[in-house]
């Protein structure tokens, strides 16, 4: 298993591995929030990072931004990070990866922090499975985030 970053001809592999997270999120969508990242056209720090097979199949993926933060200066905020069948073996290995890699990757950015954000957790949820490779790398609950949908904007 390796970590590569999402490129422009991966985008479309990895909508089917997004909408896990998202039912309801469309190709057009997807192509423009993986855009955001892959190509982003100001010079923000950001991007998406998959765990990929010898294949190249996708097994798990997580989007990052790097933001000041004002408890620890530079933090490094995964977020979306879904992967496919969580409890399987194989994505197991592959967070556990993406959760390594995105740790080299923060303090190669001289980040002060690494915040990772998880979906729900209800008890049904398959991002609960996201939780021991995180704990078992040091982790550990740190801001509570809550969310209000704006219809109409």
């Amino acid at each position: 298993m390796r970590v590569l970053p999402l490129t422009e001809g991966k985008v479309s592999q990895a909508y089917p591995l997004a909408q896990l997270r998202h039912p309801q999120l469309s190709l057009e969508a997807w192509t423009q929030f993986a855009a955001s990242h892959v190509t982003p056209v100001l010079p923000l720090e950001r991007g998406i990072l998959t765990a990929q097979d010898e294949r190249g199949t996708i097994y798990a993926l997580l989007a990052y931004t790097i933001d000041p933060d004002l408890d620890h200066g530079r933090a490094l905020i995964a977020r979306e990070v879904i992967a496919a069948a969580p409890l399987r073996r194989t994505c197991s290995m592959a967070v556990a990866v993406l959760v390594q890699e995105t740790e080299r990757l923060a303090r190669e950015k001289h980040c002060m922090a690494l915040r990772t954000r998880l979906g729900m957790m209800g008890p049904r949820r398959p991002e609960r499975a996201l939780h021991a490779p995180l704990l078992a790398e040091g982790h550990a609950p740190d801001h509570v985030m809550l969310c209000k949908t704006l219809i109409g904007h």
